[in-house]
């Protein structure tokens, strides 16, 4: 969960990397990722992927004030230290 707003091409520029690059080595397989979180301006913003395909996009209304964002990871290997930092670079 994140309380901070992120930063929405930081974003993507992380999902490159988790999903393209596997910083985790090949042992960390991702199948899906699912996820809504703040940006920059307070807006929400959606985030979905299945394998090495992706969108971030916003999808309407206001975030809530005190309402944290969430990203949910499925896939094998998972290397919850290593997602959870890279997502944490993308805080405003």
């Amino acid at each position: 969960m994140f309380a901070e707003r992120l930063d929405v091409e930081r974003l993507k520029n992380v999902m490159d990397e988790l999903l393209w690059e596997r910083p985790g080595g090949n042992d960390m397989e991702i199948l899906r990722v699912k996820g809504l979180v703040c940006d920059a301006d307070g807006g929400r913003v959606v985030l979905q992927a299945v394998w090495e395909t992706y969108e971030v996009r916003p999808v309407g209304g206001d975030w809530e004030p005190g309402q944290p964002g969430k990203v949910v990871f499925i896939g094998s290997g998972l290397d919850r230290e290593l997602l959870g930092s890279r997502l944490a670079s993308c805080a405003l």
